[in-house]
């Protein structure tokens, strides 16, 4: 199993930062390019405020490719510090040269990772890692 574990997130983030339009580069394995960005996910009329790190998957090869895709979260709660255990792993196919990327709407987990709320006091996200079968 190929392995992709970059540490992405420290409690230091300056806001300006963390809210960026533009992706960060998280890795690329050759034919894989795997980005990221914090953004806030507001639903008004159901009154969920929630910060989100949204990925996005780029196929850099001209032929399709298959990967099993991984996302673990490491969070803090009021001091104690816990890791999210992956779910079954999402299965990522993509055409040569496409690319698929997360939403606030999105549950996939693959491509969207809770960090906080945003109104209320809650676990916030320390940092994650992403796993490439």
């Amino acid at each position: 199993m190929k392995i992709i574990t970059v540490l992405i997130f420290a409690i230091s983030f300056a806001y300006s930062e963390a809210y960026s339009q533009e992706w960060g580069m998280y890795s690329t394995d050759g034919e894989l390019k795997i980005e990221y960005k914090k953004v806030e996910c507001v639903d008004i009329a159901n009154g969920i405020y929630q910060e989100k790190v949204l990925f996005r998957y780029t196929n850099l090869t001209e032929r399709e490719i298959e990967k099993d895709i991984l996302v673990r979260g490491t969070y803090n709660n009021k001091g104690k510090v816990y890791q999210t255990q992956p779910d079954v792993s999402f299965k990522l196919s993509l055409p040569g040269g496409k690319r698929v990327e997360g939403t606030c709407d999105e549950k996939e987990k693959a491509l969207c990772l809770f960090s906080r709320m945003l109104d209320i006091e809650s676990s916030q996200l320390l940092e994650f890692e992403v796993k490439l079968k």
